[in-house]
């Protein structure tokens, strides 16, 4: 049922994996760019820089897109631990 606690979370979890994908797409998009002015200029290969640090960014937004979710038993044991 749209507005309950589940739809709430079903749609966070299609805008966060969207916003993955636009990111995932911008990456490939410039650093293909960088790479053929690269290419054509010659010289030492420095899209290797925004490739590593753009892609450990990249990396992180999947992380966070796809993450598992905690199961509910470890959550329980943990409160009964705390307890």
């Amino acid at each position: 049922m749209k507005g309950s606690e589940t739809w709430i979370d079903a749609e966070r979890s299609v805008r966060r994996k969207q916003g993955f994908r636009a990111h995932a797409l911008a990456y490939v998009t410039a650093n293909s760019a960088m790479i053929a002015g690269w290419a054509t200029s010659g010289g030492r290969f420095w899209p290797l820089w925004p490739l590593t640090g753009w892609g450990a960014g990249l990396l992180a937004h999947y992380t966070s897109a796809y993450r598992r979710t905690v199961p509910e038993r470890r959550i329980e044991r943990e409160l009964e631990r705390l307890r």
